[in-house]
């Protein structure tokens, strides 16, 4: 489990760094309650600007 959590820690870094919003969602939650969640980040995220 720790080896998973650095590893997802890393590629969340990496993404980031690449100007992405990383959501981790696991499958035993509520669907709506996700889609819900992708929404509001979508909604609500800064404007993406190129460097």
């Amino acid at each position: 489990m720790t080896t998973n959590r650095a590893r997802d820690e890393r590629v969340n870094s990496v993404l980031n760094e690449a100007g992405w919003i990383v959501l981790r969602f696991w499958e035993h939650e509520d669907p709506t309650e996700v889609a819900a969640q992708i929404v509001e980040t979508v909604r609500f995220r800064p404007q993406w600007r190129r460097p």
